[in-house]
Parts: structure tokens; sequence; C-alpha cells
């Protein structure tokens, strides 16, 4: 069964929810998650139908994000305070239409956990076939480092807001 059909089999509220990977879920995976949910709310008149989350392989539940992430966010008109880390588990992948992980060493975690998720699960640039290096940490790195993590996230996420609108009529 194709991705579309399987999804609109899936579900009758047409709600699709995206799930982004990263380690800590302290950094780029809410970033990412936050730009995205900014995207969906400028671009689309019926933002309820797409959902987002976030959650790191390696969080530990409650942390809160960097102080980075918070900073470069609020360049954005963001408030990244609110969010709190999310462990990786099988019933987030489970939920989720489409799982987007930063680097490959998360998309092989989440296939670890789940292997059914295959055909779901993608590293965030691979999935708009820009190329398949993903997007590295910048955790320790300063805070010029979390802006290019920013600027290119927000680039790649433009580009999977289309994919994702077109290829499953949202």
């Amino acid at each position: 069964m194709k991705a579309t059909t399987a999804y609109k089999a899936k579900t009758k509220k047409r709600v699709f929810t995206i799930l982004f990977v990263c380690s800590g879920n302290t950094c780029r995976s809410p970033m990412a998650k936050a730009l995205m949910d900014k995207i969906i709310n400028e671009h689309n008149k019926t933002p309820k139908l797409i959902k987002t989350l976030s959650c790191g392989t390696n969080a530990i539940n409650g942390n809160l994000p960097s102080a980075e992430a918070v900073k470069t966010m609020h360049q954005y008109d963001i408030d990244l305070t609110k969010h709190r880390a999310i462990a990786l588990n099988k019933k987030l992948i489970k939920k989720a239409d489409l799982v987007l992980t930063m680097e490959a060493k998360h998309k092989d975690m989440v296939l670890s956990l789940d292997p059914t998720a295959n055909n779901k699960t993608y590293l965030i640039t691979e999935y708009i076939q820009q190329s398949k290096n993903g997007i590295s940490d910048p955790l320790g790195k300063g805070l010029t480092a979390y802006h290019k993590t920013a600027q290119k996230l927000k680039h790649l996420l433009e580009k999977v807001y289309q994919k994702i609108t077109q290829k499953y009529d949202l």
C-alpha cells in the first residue's frame, strides 16, 4: 500500500503527525518542531491538519531546551521556553505519519525500536532528496552554530511542508 493511501485510509480526521528526532531533544528537534509549527500557521488555512512532535534518542524527560536554542528561536518570534525534552519511544513512532531525523544514527534508533516504521522514517535531508548528510548538532559550538542550524532547518522545512501538503492533500 502506498504511503499516501495508507495515510488516507488510516485517518478520518485527516490529522497528519510529524515526529522530529534528534539526540537530546533540547536543540535541533525542538527547533524543527517550532519552525514547522510557524510554517504551518503561516501557510496553512487549516493548521490543525498537521501536528508536530519532537523527541530525542538520548533525551532525559523534562530537560529544558538549551539557552542557545531559546535565543535562536526568539529571533524567529518563537518562544521555546515551555519545551520539555521527551525520550524517543515506540508509542511516539506509532503515532507519527512521518518521522524526520536529524542524523542517520537517529533514524537507525527509530527503526531499531520499530522496524515497521521503515516506510515513514527519513533523514530530514533525505526526505526532500537534498542529501544524506543530515543536520549536525550545534550543542557546545556557540550561538552562531545554532543560527546556522536554524537557517538550514527553516529552508528544509519549507520544502518538507510543500511536499507533505501536496503528497497528502493537506
